[in-house]
């Protein structure tokens, strides 16, 4: 029995306007969230949809990576290795679409191997280049 996770679940979630009884969606984490956003706004703390800035949320396309030498191109990084420390590209490519540069500032989240998780990059990660 030890393995089962479980959850109490305030009835103001449950009948909000959402109406859900699907378990998933009251997901511990899902829970921890929704609790901090409500504390945010007690707080009076300023809560921003993303759909106030999804003009500047983008996602790459896939696109065939032109494998070279340490000496020939850019070091890219796999989305897992974002994650490492130190960073060490393992390979580098050249002829690549524009915008795989990482910039200082901008919010990664992996949509490919371990889905979700999340890194801000700053000046180190801008030496690379990634694609999702």
């Amino acid at each position: 029995m030890s393995d089962v996770k479980w959850v109490s679940v305030p009835s103001s979630f449950i009948f909000s306007d959402e109406l859900r009884l699907d378990a998933e969606f009251y997901s511990r984490e899902r829970l921890k969230a929704q609790i901090l956003i409500e504390e945010l706004k007690k707080a009076k703390i300023s809560i921003e949809l993303i759909e106030d800035f999804s003009e500047k949320i983008f996602h790459r396309p896939r696109f065939r990576r032109n494998y070279v030498s340490k000496n020939e191109g850019d070091p890219y990084l796999m989305p897992n290795e974002i994650f490492l420390f130190p960073l060490k590209a393992r390979k580098f490519i050249k002829n690549y679409p524009e915008g795989l540069r990482i910039e200082p500032d901008w919010i990664l989240i992996t949509c490919s191997g371990s889905v979700g998780r999340l890194r801000i990059s700053d000046r180190i990660l801008s030496k690379y280049v990634m694609s999702a």
